[in-house]
């Protein structure tokens, strides 16, 4: 009865263990929650960026039938100086929609694209100082404009910045062990009298 109580203790803790943890590629964990808020907040930003994609072909399926519109009138005018006067004038005005919409789409779609990179930035770096002291200090701490990302999505100099953390900081990555003095440690190795930090 005793191995079969250990068995399913080890079987309930290693599916525990798989809904908290998600495997990383250099075999080191992160946990499932900051993973998924990076990534609905990705998504959030790619949704925003999808909706004002939609909101300009729709302004742009405007300007072309009113440039249909408009030129169906000026094959149709009647040779009078009101009249063409009247065309301009829409002209002129289309033509100023057309620039609006394009500065603003184009100004809207940097600010979303700039906070995308900025999310995956901040992404890997959490998951590179994750066993450091306090990763949020050290994030706090970095230069972002030392990371890009290539046309294929990967980091470059993400290296550089963590080495360089480590060399202005490097208490934050000291790891902090309990050394025994011979004697068995307490059931929550809490150092005391037997005991040592290092």
């Amino acid at each position: 009865m005793g191995k079969e109580l250990l068995e399913k203790v080890k079987a309930k803790l290693a599916e525990q263990e798989e809904e908290i943890k998600l495997l990383v590629n250099d075999g080191s964990y992160l946990p499932r929650t900051k993973l998924n808020a990076k990534n609905a907040e990705i998504e959030l930003l790619q949704n925003q960026l999808r909706t004002k994609d939609e909101e300009i072909n729709d302004y742009k399926n405007k300007i072309k039938d009113f440039n249909i519109q408009l030129e169906s009138w000026q094959k149709a005018r009647q040779a009078t100086g009101e009249l063409q006067n009247r065309i301009k004038e829409l002209q002129t005005a289309n033509k100023l929609i057309e620039e609006d919409l394009k500065s603003k789409y184009v100004a809207k779609e940097q600010k979303i694209k700039s906070e995308l990179i900025r999310t995956k930035k901040q992404a890997a770096l959490q998951v590179a100082l994750k066993d450091t002291r306090y990763p949020d200090l050290l994030l706090g701490k970095v230069d972002y404009e030392q990371i890009s990302i290539d046309d294929q999505g990967n980091l470059t100099g993400l290296e550089n910045v963590v080495s360089g953390l480590k060399e202005n900081y490097p208490a934050l990555f000291a790891i902090t062990r309990i050394k025994g003095k011979g004697l068995k440690p307490t059931k929550d190795n809490v150092p005391g009298k037997y005991f040592t930090m290092e």
